[in-house]
């Protein structure tokens, strides 16, 4: 990985800030990037992201609830809401064994 996982778990809440924000509106190529970082990093730094499980949950949740506001283009980037899913049930999972 091109950033190493402490730093990724720093940058973690300002990423949860920007989806949050007004700023993403129509930002589907951000969407597109979480959805296979998150993808990566649970897949090779997995035990590692436990700190930051609940927002990367979090974060997910809200990008699934507010899927429209991103503009997604499902013929550039398929359907992300699948993914999304699963990710979030991967985090809320590793929340729910790490006690936080």
């Amino acid at each position: 990985m091109f950033m190493g996982t402490v730093a990724f778990c720093y940058y973690v809440e300002a990423l949860n800030r920007y989806i949050r924000s007004d700023a993403s509106s129509g930002d589907s190529d951000i969407i597109n990037c979480v959805a296979g970082i998150l993808g990566s990093r649970l897949e090779d730094d997995g035990a590692k992201l436990a700190s930051v499980s609940q927002s990367l949950a979090s974060v997910c949740e809200y990008i699934l609830e507010n899927y429209e506001k991103y503009c997604v283009m499902r013929e550039i980037y398929g359907d992300l809401k699948p993914q999304f899913d699963s990710l979030r049930i991967s985090f809320v999972r590793m929340t729910e064994s790490a006690g936080n």
